[in-house]
């Protein structure tokens, strides 16, 4: 998979989403009440910025043979599909490592295996909703489209999603991701007079892409929304590196640098690694020790403000020293990018939950 250099102009600005997540992290009284088990650690964030800042960060153009579609429609027409169930690959319950397939054109884990399910199935052919239903009827059949090494973890979640997805493409957009990309008017947050495509995802797939949301109560606040929305925003930001990457084939939206941060569980195992994030004494010894976290607990809850207010600082840090070095912006594209990268290939391991949303 190749990477192209992209940046935009001007200083970073958040979507609603994260700009709802920073502002609580921010909150005096959330911080001295509320945040009980992770501190961003400042100076180490400005030392990693720094370091990134005269690195050529690149945003990924999705090229990757035998694991997804060369064709640019086949492409697009796979990320409803894929999106939809790129979640827990390891399962703490039982002692498998990461879901695993190995054939004859490589070894693949995690996502990528996932993947790799896909398009052993379709190869460059364009997905349709009624494959997706046909190929998920029965369980054992859905056991056999993820035929691998290890199982696949959570397989009733992912072929209810599909078949969800599969049934509102159909009804609704009349099974052609292009409609609702117009739909959302090719944005992916809406203005405050009409829905995004993120918003669009969210509410049309409510089940599949819904419900990666957390609600905060305290003295000052009752339910107060945290929309992570990490594979409703990672199905864009994949179409985004691939349609920069093709210019004229795939109409890129209009506004793809607002896309993320991703709060999954590399990027703050990567943050981690670099100081930048740190938890209590008992939170790290659940993480070293391998003790299976809540996913929608205090801890999670924290890890994932943490990450998200961290890399929207992380990006402003960046920017305003490639700035002083006479150096175009980047976009939290690529440095989700090298966040990712970094987080996935580390021995220390990620904290673990068992979750649909990431």
């Amino acid at each position: 998979m190749k990477e192209i250099e992209v940046g935009w102009p001007g200083q970073p600005t958040m979507n609603p989403r994260t700009q709802g997540i920073v502002r609580l992290w921010n909150d005096e009284n959330f911080q001295d009440y509320s945040a009980k088990h992770v501190k961003i650690h400042l100076l180490r964030l400005t030392d990693l910025a720094d370091g990134l800042a005269g690195q050529n960060l690149q945003i990924p153009d999705w090229n990757m043979p035998a694991v997804l579609p060369s064709d640019n429609e086949a492409f697009a027409r796979y990320l409803p599909y894929i999106s939809a169930i790129n979640f827990s690959f390891t399962d703490p319950k039982k002692p498998h490592p990461r879901f695993r397939v190995e054939d004859e054109t490589g070894v693949y884990a995690g996502s990528q295996a996932m993947f790799r399910c896909f398009y052993r199935r379709f190869k460059n052919r364009r997905i349709e909703a009624d494959s997706i239903t046909n190929a998920f009827a029965t369980e054992y059949s859905a056991r056999s489209f993820f035929q691998g090494d290890t199982p696949i973890p959570l397989l009733t979640y992912r072929t209810r999603y599909l078949l969800e997805v599969a049934r509102n493409m159909r009804a609704k957009f009349d099974d052609d991701w292009k409609n609702l990309f117009e739909a959302g008017h090719w944005r992916a947050f809406g203005d405050g007079n009409r829905l995004g495509i993120v918003d669009m995802i969210e509410m049309e797939f409510p089940k599949s892409f819904g419900q990666d949301c957390f609600f905060h109560s305290d003295k000052l606040r009752d339910n107060y929304p945290l929309r992570f929305s990490k594979r409703a925003q990672l199905w864009l930001m994949i179409y985004q590196g691939r349609a920069l990457a093709n210019p004229g084939k795939l109409r890129p939206l209009e506004d793809g640098e607002l896309l993320g941060p991703i709060a999954d569980s590399a990027i703050p195992n990567a943050l981690r690694a670099c100081g930048v994030l740190a938890y209590n004494k008992e939170l790290t010894q659940q993480i070293d020790d391998q003790i299976e976290l809540l996913p929608h607990s205090s801890e999670v809850k924290e890890i994932r403000m943490a990450t998200v207010a961290a890399m929207q600082k992380l990006l402003a840090r960046i920017n305003l020293k490639r700035s002083g070095l006479g150096k175009h912006p980047t976009s939290m594209l690529a440095l989700d990018n090298a966040l990712w990268r970094l987080g996935r290939n580390l021995t220390k391991p990620a904290h673990l939950a068992q979750t649909t949303d990431y």
